[in-house]
């Protein structure tokens, strides 16, 4: 009986070790898992605000090609109907958009601003 004591004391003792490393390594796992998240989320910001940039941009080309337009001598409906194809393709771009993200608030925010901006043509 001697002899299986120092044997088990010894595998006690491993087991202990073990369950040490693997706290540890369940202690890593959550602060990666944390990284990660924090990660993605930051991508998502970075997202929303090269749309936002990308929508405005989109919005002053319009601007400008709309007062070409009217010192060319388009008549207000040609405007008109070259203002609600732009209004289409941006909202796709917004709508397409919000198909990759969960926050559709944040979208349909930018949707109201970029059409309250350009409403003031």
């Amino acid at each position: 009986m001697f002899s299986l004591r120092e044997p088990n004391t010894k595998l006690a003792f491993e087991i202990s070790e073990l369950r040490k490393k693997y706290a540890e390594f369940e202690a890593k796992n959550i602060e990666v898992e944390a990284e990660n998240t924090k990660l993605k989320q930051d991508k998502k910001e970075v997202e929303k605000t090269d749309l936002i940039a990308k929508l405005k941009h989109d919005v002053s080309l319009i601007k400008e090609q709309n007062l070409r337009n009217k010192s060319n001598g388009y008549t207000s409906e040609q405007i008109l109907l070259s203002q609600r194809e732009s209004d289409r393709m941006i909202l796709e771009q917004v709508e397409n958009n919000s198909d990759n993200t969960s926050d559709t608030s944040d979208v349909e925010t930018q949707r109201v601003s970029v059409l309250t901006e350009y409403s003031d043509l």
